[in-house]
C-alpha cells in the first residue's frame, strides 16, 4: 500500500512546473495521457440502488486483465490519473496494490459527490504517460477532516513486524501482527486481505499513543468485512472463557466492539449471530444482537454506527437491527485489536478467517454512505462499470530547432529497436538517407540478440563497429573485412558493446563476461596484443554481464578510459593499469577524453551530460529538465564539438514503444545549454533509438582518436 504523501503532487508533462491540485481542483489537460476511458456509477434501482447523495466518497476502482492493459501504464502505476464528469478536475486517488505480473490492482477515488438514484454519473480514468510521477496520496483520500480515523486494507504480506499493518489515514495508526507469518496474505473482498487462524491466535494490534484517537463513544461509524472459515472458540473454563464469542473488529471489552455473540445453538432459531455493543458506567454491556446468520465461508460487510442514544448495526449495507441506550456511554483504554479482543487477547477470542478494508470514522454515516460502501465493494457489483478504452490522437510535434537531417552529415545506429526483427546503421549526407548496413536481431550464430552499441567511420571508408554479440570491420560498400564473434564463457554467452579503432589496423574491444576482459587485437596480423581482466562490481555472474560496459576508449596519450557502468564510475589507466583518474558515474554508458584535459561522461537512464576536470569536479552539465520542451530519458553517445557545441543520443529509457515516436533521438546544445540543432525521426526514414552518432562534417580521424567521442 502507499501511505500518505505530505502533498498531492502532479507533473503536468515532463516540461512544465509541477503543481499542487486539492480535490476537485482544475486541471490544464490530459494530452500527455495516451489512453483514457469512462468510468460510469449507477445508484438507480438498476445498480446499487442508492437513494441520497454521498459526498467524499471512496470509490474501489478493481482492475484486472480483463478490464485493463497492464502494458500500456507505467510499471508502478505512478502515471495513472482520475478526473470528474467533465475532465476538468483531478481527482485524488490512492494505490492499494499495484501488480503489474498479475495483473491486478485496487485504486480508491475520491469522488466529491456520487448522486444518488442516478445512472448517469461518470468520471475518467488516464494513463499512458512515462514521465508522470506518482501522486497516490491515501491520506486525501482518506481525510482526517472528513472523519476518518483508521483505515486499514490489511494488504500487506503476513508479518509480525512493528508497525507493519499500515494505516492509510494521516492519523499513522499502524497495526503490528501478532503471531502472523508470511503466507498470512490473500485474495479477500477487496483486492488483497489477511487471512487469520484461530489456532494460532493471529490478529493485529494498533497500540500506542495513537489508540487514545479511537476513545471514541457518542458518534462514531466503524466497518469491516469478514468470512469466517470456522468458529473455533470452544470457551475455557479455566479462563472463565464462554464459547462462541469472536472478535473481528473492537476497542477491548469496554468499548465499541464488532463480535460473533455465543454458539449457534443459543439462539432460537440456532443462528450464528453477530452483536456490536457499547458499555455503561462503571462496567456494563449494552449490545444489539443482529438477525443476520453469519454462516461460514461467505463474506458480510458489518458497519456499527454510534448515534447517541442509538446504536445500529448494518449488515450488507441494509439494517440489520437498531437499540436505544439513553445512558452516558464510556471507552476503555485499551488498543484495537483487528481479528481479537485485544482486552484480553487469551481467552480464545481470536478470529478464524478473512478480514478485509477495517474503517473507524468519528462521524456518523448515514444509511446511503453505508448501503454503498457495501454495493460498490460486494461481488457482481453493479455500481461501477467501465467503458471502451480510448487513445488520445496525438498533438503535432512542435517544431525542432536546426535543419533536420541536413544540419550535418552523420553516421547513426542504436540499441534494442525491438519492433524490428534487423538492426539498422545509417549514413545520412545532404539531408538524405544514402545507404544502411543491417544485421539480425536474433544473431544467426548462436540465438541471442544484437544491436549496435559502437560504431566508427574510418576516412577511408570502412567502419568498425560492436553489437552485442561480436564486433565487425566492414569496407564501404557493406562487405566484411572481420568479424569477430563473441564466445560463450563458463556461465554462458560474452557480449561486445565497445569497438574503436587503433590506427587502421587494430581494435580496442571490451568483453562483458564472468570475468569481463579488454582486448587489443591486430586484424593484419590476427594477433592478441593485449588482454586485460577487467573489475566489474560482485556478484561477477551471469546477470550481471549485460550491465558491466557499454562504450570504453584508448586515450590520445595511449591511457586508457573506462566507464565501468555497473560500478557507477570511469576510472583512467595508465599503460600499466595502474588507476590514475577516476570519478563517480551511476550507470556511465559512454566516457570521452576532451582536448582541455576534461572528461565526458553519459548518465543512461539517469539522464545527464556532465563535463569533469581532473579535480574530478563538474564544470558543465545538462540533466533532465533542462531543456524546456525537450524529454531527456537516457543519455547515451556523447560528443563535444570544435565550435564548443555538445551531441548526445537521446535514448528510449523508460518510455513504452507505442510512445517512442514522440522522442528527441539526438540533441546538440550549446556551452549555455542552448539547442541549435536537435530531430525526431521515426517515419520516413524510421532512424529508430538513439545510441551512437559520429558527425561527418567534424575535423579529425577516427582512428586517431581525433573525434572528442
Amino acid at each position: 500500500m502507499r501511505i500518505a504523501l505530505p502533498a498531492l503532487l502532479l507533473a503536468v508533462s515532463a516540461f512544465v512546473t509541477s503543481i499542487s491540485p486539492g480535490i476537485g481542483a482544475p486541471f490544464p489537460g490530459f494530452a500527455d495521457w495516451r489512453h483514457f476511458r469512462t468510468l460510469h456509477f449507477n445508484t438507480s434501482p438498476s445498480g446499487a440502488d442508492v437513494r441520497g447523495d454521498v459526498r467524499n466518497f471512496p470509490v474501489a476502482v478493481a482492475l484486472n486483465a480483463a478490464n485493463f492493459d497492464f502494458a500500456e501504464a507505467k510499471a508502478d502505476g505512478s502515471d495513472i490519473r482520475f478526473s470528474s464528469e467533465t475532465a476538468a478536475n483531478l481527482l485524488p486517488h490512492s494505490i492499494e496494490h499495484w501488480d503489474r505480473t498479475g495483473r491486478s490492482a485496487l485504486i480508491w477515488v475520491k469522488v466529491p459527490v456520487v448522486r444518488g438514484g442516478s445512472s448517469a454519473q461518470k468520471i475518467f480514468m488516464h494513463w499512458g504517460n512515462a514521465a508522470a510521477t506518482d501522486i497516490s496520496d491515501s491520506a486525501t483520500v482518506f481525510d482526517t477532516k472528513e472523519g476518518f480515523v483508521g483505515v486499514w486494507h490489511l494488504a500487506e504480506e503476513g508479518s509480525p513486524e512493528e508497525d507493519g499493518y499500515k494505516d492509510a489515514t494521516a492519523t499513522a495508526a499502524h497495526g503490528t501482527g501478532v503471531n502472523l507469518k508470511a503466507g498470512a496474505r490473500g485474495e479477500a473482498r477487496v483486492g488483497k486481505g489477511i487471512s487469520l487462524r484461530h489456532a494460532e491466535m493471529q490478529w493485529v494490534k494498533v497500540a500506542g499513543d495513537t489508540r487514545k484517537q479511537f476513545d471514541l463513544t457518542n458518534q462514531l461509524t466503524f466497518s469491516i468485512w469478514a468470512r469466517a472459515h470456522s468458529y473455533a472458540n470452544k470457551g475455557d473454563q479455566q479462563k472463565r472463557a464462554l464459547p462462541g464469542y469472536e472478535t473481528m473488529f473492537a476497542k477491548g471489552d469496554n468499548s465499541w466492539r464488532l463480535q460473533k455473540f455465543g454458539i449457534r445453538s443459543w439462539h432460537k432459531p440456532p443462528a450464528e449471530l453477530i452483536e456490536i455493543c457499547v458499555e455503561k458506567p462503571p462496567k456494563a454491556d449494552l449490545c444489539v444482537v443482529g438477525r443476520t446468520d453469519m454462516v461460514t465461508n461467505q463474506w458480510f460487510h458489518f458497519t456499527g454506527v454510534h448515534d447517541h442514544p442509538k446504536v445500529k448495526l448494518y449488515v450488507n449495507g441494509v439494517l440489520d437491527k437498531e437499540e436505544t441506550f439513553d445512558v452516558p456511554w464510556i471507552s476503555g483504554d485499551h488498543a484495537v485489536g483487528i481479528g481479537n479482543q485485544s482486552q484480553f487477547p487469551d481467552k480464545g477470542r481470536s478470529w478464524d478467517g478473512m478480514l478485509d478494508e477495517a474503517r473507524v470514522l468519528n462521524t456518523v454515516k448515514d444509511e446511503h454512505w453505508i448501503k454503498l460502501d457495501y454495493e460498490s465493494q460486494r461481488e457482481g457489483q453493479k455500481f461501477l462499470t467501465f467503458g471502451k478504452a480510448e487513445q488520445r490522437a496525438r498533438a503535432a510535434a512542435p517544431a525542432l530547432p536546426g535543419k533536420g537531417l541536413a544540419h550535418h552529415d552523420f553516421l547513426y545506429s542504436g540499441e534494442w529497436d525491438t519492433r524490428k526483427t534487423n538492426q539498422t546503421m545509417f549514413l545520412v549526407k545532404g539531408g538524405k538517407l544514402v545507404w544502411t548496413y543491417q544485421i539480425p536481431r536474433k544473431d544467426e550464430f548462436n540465438g541471442q540478440e544484437s544491436e549496435f552499441s559502437d560504431m566508427h567511420l574510418l576516412s577511408n571508408g570502412d567502419i568498425v563497429f560492436a553489437y552485442k554479440t561480436g564486433w565487425r570491420k566492414i569496407d564501404k560498400t557493406g562487405q566484411t573485412i572481420f568479424d569477430y564473434r563473441c564466445p560463450r564463457g563458463t556461465n554462458g554467452w560474452t557480449e561486445c558493446h565497445s569497438a574503436q579503432p587503433i590506427g587502421m589496423d587494430k581494435v580496442l574491444f571490451m568483453q562483458n563476461g564472468t570475468p569481463a576482459k579488454l582486448f587489443l587485437f591486430n586484424i593484419r596480423t590476427a594477433k592478441t596484443e593485449m588482454e586485460r581482466v577487467m573489475r566489474t562490481k560482485e556478484p561477477v555472474d551471469q546477470k550481471s554481464v549485460h550491465g558491466q560496459f557499454r562504450n570504453v576508449r584508448m586515450t590520445k596519450a595511449g591511457t586508457y578510459l573506462i566507464a565501468h557502468m555497473n560500478l557507477g564510475k570511469v576510472i583512467e589507466y595508465d599503460r600499466d593499469w595502474k588507476e590514475i583518474w577516476s570519478c563517480d558515474a551511476p550507470s556511465v554508458w559512454h566516457a570521452a577524453r576532451l582536448k582541455n584535459g576534461n572528461t565526458l561522461i553519459s548518465g543512461n537512464q539517469h539522464g545527464f551530460v556532465r563535463e569533469i576536470n581532473p579535480k574530478d569536479e563538474i564544470v558543465w552539465e545538462v540533466k533532465k529538465g533542462d531543456l524546456p520542451g525537450i524529454q531527456i530519458n537516457g543519455v547515451h553517445q556523447v560528443t563535444r564539438l570544435a565550435n564548443g557545441n555538445t551531441v548526445f543520443c537521446n535514448w528510449t529509457a523508460g518510455v513504452k514503444k507505442p510512445d517512442w515516436p514522440s522522442i528527441v533521438q539526438v540533441i546538440e546544445v550549446t556551452p549555455d545549454k542552448k539547442v541549435v540543432w536537435a530531430f525526431r525521426e521515426w517515419e520516413n526514414p524510421d532512424l529508430g533509438p538513439a545510441s551512437c552518432i559520429q558527425l561527418l562534417d567534424e575535423p579529425g580521424k577516427a582512428e586517431e582518436g581525433d573525434l572528442q567521442r
